[in-house]
């Protein structure tokens, strides 16, 4: 029997190996925003919109201009001529250009002093302090996380173009077997392709896990056990794996 050396490879060398054998998919799906989370975008995504939309109270008070407040201070309040009230987060009307808090107003109806001199924009978020109409939010290949599911939505996005990448786990070895069955004499219970198929979910892939396929390139994996998981693979798959071997296990380091 001729037996195969196996050289050892370089990690750097598996890895420029295994893009070139698989390279980046071109297909792509939509989905909604609120299942995207571990999916990975097709291309850039922009704003639609600009938030906040127009200038907004950043502190509950009064709106006022701060022109108008020169000099105030606690021993000499300024009386503010038309003061707005303002609650976080609401618009502040045209003409004014600060917030004065409502911690710093004193007086009445009719009356309203400020012992604090505003600066213009003081306790104001300006229109498009978030994002504006046309901003980058994610660039392409970027990995969904939970909290950029807030900012797409935050930002007018409810769908997005997802890559669409699949992959096949093939476990081997006559001396393997399913989960969930109790190992006997030089048995071990296969556990790589649940590891791996997690691993891959997380960097945004839809997994298949095959039935486990003996040592024997000769035949098409059967999937004759209980509690195989996945689907039958693709017809020859095996015998073609026998054929043309890329890497071993114990072939790269």
């Amino acid at each position: 029997m001729v037996r195969e050396r196996l050289l050892l490879r370089p990690l750097a060398e598996v890895r420029d190996m295994m893009v070139g054998a698989f390279p980046r998919p071109d297909r792509s799906v939509r989905v909604p925003v609120a299942g995207a989370t571990g999916r990975v975008t097709v291309g850039p995504i922009h704003s639609p919109l600009t938030v906040p939309a127009t200038d907004i109270a950043a502190r509950d008070g009064f709106a006022v201009v701060s022109s108008e407040t020169c000099g105030a201070d606690d021993e000499n309040p300024v009386p503010l001529r038309e003061p707005c009230r303002v609650n976080t987060g609401n618009a502040i009307p045209p003409g004014y250009d600060a917030v004065v808090m409502i911690e710093d107003i004193t007086g009445g109806e009719g009356a309203r002093f400020t012992s604090r001199a505003a600066s213009p924009g003081e306790h104001v978020h300006p229109a498009g302090e978030e994002i504006r109409s046309g901003d980058l939010i994610l660039p392409a290949g970027h990995l969904i996380r939970p909290c950029d599911i807030g900012a797409l939505l935050s930002y007018g996005i409810t769908g997005l173009d997802v890559r669409a990448v699949k992959v096949g786990l093939l476990p081997t070895g006559s001396e393997v077997i399913p989960a969930g069955e109790r190992p006997g004499p030089g048995e071990v219970i296969e556990s790589n392709t649940a590891v791996a198929a997690a691993w891959l979910g997380e960097a945004g892939a839809t997994c298949t896990r095959y039935p486990i396929v003996r040592d024997d390139p000769r035949i098409a994996p059967a999937g004759d056990r209980k509690g195989r998981p996945g689907e039958r693979p693709p017809p020859g798959l095996c015998r073609f794996f026998g054929r043309h071997p890329r890497l071993h296990r114990r072939g790269h380091r």
